[in-house]
């Protein structure tokens, strides 16, 4: 989880702005979620709860750091609204990474967990965005359709 924590430090560092930075985030994260079965979080739960009770502390301390850290560069940068309560932005952000870990609210056989990733992070950040945050995300999602 180190080397997580390292890996998604230099993204935010390498990132032009928040946008970019939660997309190469999200995109880290489906990388490593393509190779585990879901059932795997499930499994981590119930058998290895001291296994399980380390990855929440990381996703805890960590990953909502981060999200904070993003968040209020975002509205420091007029990216993100001015009004958007970080505290519960974060909580719902990892909330959402938690549905798609544990896959509680949907089966992926009508949709992959790239795309319900991919689907979640964009309705997270057109919430949270002003005018200014929806045009880089537009940009974002054109160059990376060029990609595919």
């Amino acid at each position: 989880m180190r080397q997580h924590e390292k890996d998604f430090d230099v993204l935010g560092k390498i990132a032009k702005d928040p946008i970019h930075e939660i997309m190469l985030l999200s995109k880290k994260l489906n990388e490593m979620m393509q190779h585990i079965n879901p059932l795997f979080f499930l499994d981590l739960q119930k058998f290895y709860p001291v296994a399980y009770n380390e990855f929440q502390k990381f996703k805890e301390t960590c990953a909502f750091r981060n999200i904070i850290e993003n968040l209020t560069k975002g509205v420091l940068l007029g990216i993100y609204r001015e009004d958007l309560n970080l505290e519960f932005a974060a909580k719902y952000r990892l909330s959402q990474i938690d549905m798609l870990m544990f896959g509680n609210y949907f089966t992926y056989e009508k949709i992959s967990v790239a795309q319900a990733s991919q689907n979640l992070l964009e309705m997270f950040v057109y919430g949270i965005s002003t005018q200014k945050g929806h045009k880089l995300l537009d940009q974002y999602k054109k160059a990376n359709e060029k990609e595919y």
